[in-house]
């Protein structure tokens, strides 16, 4: 919100008016926002496909499918209620705030793949939580996101064996080390480019603002003047006309029709002035 201070000089007296100018909300986030909806909606999906997938991976008669069926059934309902619930992503800087959503992600992944019965791996998941994390996350989302990836793949290589220095357990280890520098990798380049369109977001915004705001202020001081007024184009139309021009032409509400007025002898200098204008580029003066 600005104030415009119109100053005129009737005389020796001063007159100054001051009228409120309104800026246009800015929503910076509506291009995340959609994006927002996506990932939520994503995570449902995925609980789905999940639940499909393990009931055709597992064995029906193990024990460990009950309890994976449970935990995406909470999960799947918590994320239904989180997207009823949520309108917008919540604030970058707050790692708390999407423990709800990154967090749940990644605890639902490590559970699942300490649970699992067959050879099949349940991490390439882990990729989705950073992709989301990278692109709406901060900073401390993505790191937070990628460390705990990493350690969770490490923990889970040196616990699936009891001799730490066997050579296969080694090979393991280092490419889960290997997998946890790909996810921080992958991490810090999406974050890069979602703060890279962050800025251009921003910039286009408030120029889009800025140039909203100087036509209201054009508009206004237009309205103001003294002098009559019109804006036409080469065809002759009225774009825009202020009340002095207005009453000059006595047409105080029914719009002003220049074609009607080229038609008289007293317009026709100007009618001849306006299509030298557009047609020389150049401004032209005349009393």
């Amino acid at each position: 919100r600005q104030a415009l201070l119109l100053a005129s000089a009737p005389g020796r007296c001063h007159r100054y008016r001051i009228v409120s100018m309104n800026h246009a909300a800015i929503p910076l986030d509506t291009p995340f926002r959609r994006l927002w909806r996506v990932y939520l909606a994503a995570r449902v999906v995925v609980a789905l496909l999940l639940a499909i997938g393990s009931v055709l991976l597992a064995p029906a008669h193990t024990q460990q499918l009950l309890p994976q069926l449970a935990m995406l059934a909470i999960y799947g309902a918590l994320a239904i209620l989180y997207a009823v619930i949520s309108q917008q992503p919540p604030p970058q800087r707050k790692v708390y705030a999407w423990l709800p959503t990154i967090g749940l992600d990644l605890l639902l992944i490590s559970l699942l793949e300490v649970t699992k019965t067959g050879s099949y791996t349940l991490t390439p998941l882990f990729g989705l939580t950073v992709l989301f994390a990278g692109t709406l996350g901060g900073w401390l989302v993505v790191l937070g996101t990628c460390a705990y990836i990493t350690i969770f793949l490490l923990m889970e290589t040196i616990t699936a064996t009891t001799s730490v220095l066997d050579l296969e357990v080694t090979q393991n280890t280092v490419q889960a080390g290997l997998a946890g520098g790909a996810y921080f990798l992958v991490g810090i380049l999406v974050r890069l480019l979602a703060a890279r369109v962050e800025r251009e977001t921003q910039q286009g915004l408030r120029s889009a603002a800025a140039a909203n705001q100087q036509e209201q202020v054009n508009a206004l001081i237009l309205q103001n003047l003294p002098d009559g007024v019109l804006v036409v184009d080469q065809q002759l139309r009225v774009h825009n006309a202020n009340p002095a021009a207005m009453a000059l032409l006595q047409q105080i509400t029914a719009p002003v029709q220049l074609q009607q007025l080229g038609q008289l002898p007293a317009w026709q200098g100007v009618v001849k002035q306006i299509n030298d204008t557009f047609r020389n580029g150049e401004a032209i003066s005349s009393d």
